[in-house]
This record gives structure tokens, C-alpha cells and sequence, in this order.
């Protein structure tokens, strides 16, 4: 989804580009935050940062001492199981009540070469889809690869020079 309409807005007259909303959600971040440093933004608007020590020495410490943290209560659906047959509901049918999550992720252009920027979308997007099942979300995975025009455009023409009558009943084919 890409969209400028947010950038118009008076309240953001200054913020004119990726940049500029990059260096706003930095300046948003208190310098005294427990858990990242370094922010600086990369390029056409990437933040870029790093977590700070002594935050991943407190939580891998505290992940041995505690093992795995509990999985988190979130509001909205879930993936809520019907209560077994035996339970109190006495034959009142329990349907489950999900929310589903859709992740597009990837979409490479078949019609051009593969590179590191795939790869990196589809580990983004797997990452993404993992964390919302582990917080019992239903995810649906969607990876399409993107534009066959040229594709069929090449198979189109090569069709009509090939068996220029086809349509006319050409056994040629």
C-alpha cells in the first residue's frame, strides 16, 4: 500500500518526504528507552537501530531463570476451540470463532531476475506469520508471483508468427 495523502495534512507541513516521517518517529522515541539505541534512518526512510545490551542480558537471563513467557491475552478473535462433547454445554454446538489474517508477502516479478529483496520480503513475511499463530491467529499465507504480461505477450506473438492461421483451422499446430 503506498499512500501521500497522510504527508498533505497541515498538522505534518514539515514532513515532506519517507525521510522526514522516518526522523519524526525517531525524534518520538525518548532517548532514555530501554530497549533500542543508535536510531538513525538508511536510505529512502529506513530506521535503523540496535537493542541495547544490557535489555537482551535482562531477558535472556530472565527467559532461563523463568523459561518461555506466556503467550499474551489479545482482545478480538482467536482460534477458540469447540468445548469437547463431555463438558457442560450438553449438545449446544460451539462454533470457533476466528480472525483471519491475510500476509502477502514476497511477489517476485517472474519477469525479471530473483534477488536478495525477495528473499529478505519472504522471511519478513514468514516472521510475520508466525508471530500471529503463535498469538493464535488463523494466518492465511498469500506468496503470488507478480506481472505475466511479458509473458504471455511473448507467447501471444510467438503464436502468431508461428501459426500466423490458426483460426482458420491451420493443422499446422
Amino acid at each position: 500500500l503506498k499512500a501521500s495523502g497522510a504527508l498533505n495534512r497541515p498538522k505534518y507541513s514539515d514532513v515532506k518526504t519517507p525521510q522526514d516521517v522516518a526522523k519524526k518517529i525517531i525524534e518520538a522515541i525518548p532517548e532514555d528507552n530501554p530497549v533500542v539505541e543508535g536510531l538513525t534512518v538508511n536510505g529512502p526512510g529506513f530506521i535503523m537501530s540496535r537493542v541495547k545490551k544490557e535489555f537482551l542480558e535482562t531477558w535472556v537471563q530472565d527467559l532461563l531463570v523463568r523459561g518461555a513467557p506466556c503467550k499474551p491475552h489479545l482482545e478480538g478473535k482467536t482460534r477458540r476451540r469447540s468445548p469437547p462433547p463431555s463438558s457442560s454445554s450438553q449438545g449446544e454446538e460451539t462454533k470457533e470463532e476466528e480472525e483471519v489474517v491475510v500476509v502477502d508477502f514476497s511477489s517476485p516479478n517472474i519477469a525479471k531476475e530473483m534477488h536478495v529483496g525477495h528473499l529478505r520480503s519472504t522471511i519478513i513475511g514468514e516472521s510475520v506469520c508466525r508471530i500471529l499463530e503463535y498469538l493464535d491467529r488463523m494466518v492465511l499465507r498469500v506468496n503470488h508471483v507478480g506481472d505475466w504480461g511479458t509473458q504471455f505477450g511473448m507467447l501471444i506473438q510467438y503464436l502468431k508468427e508461428e501459426y500466423p492461421d490458426f483460426q482458420n483451422g491451420d493443422e499446422g499446430m
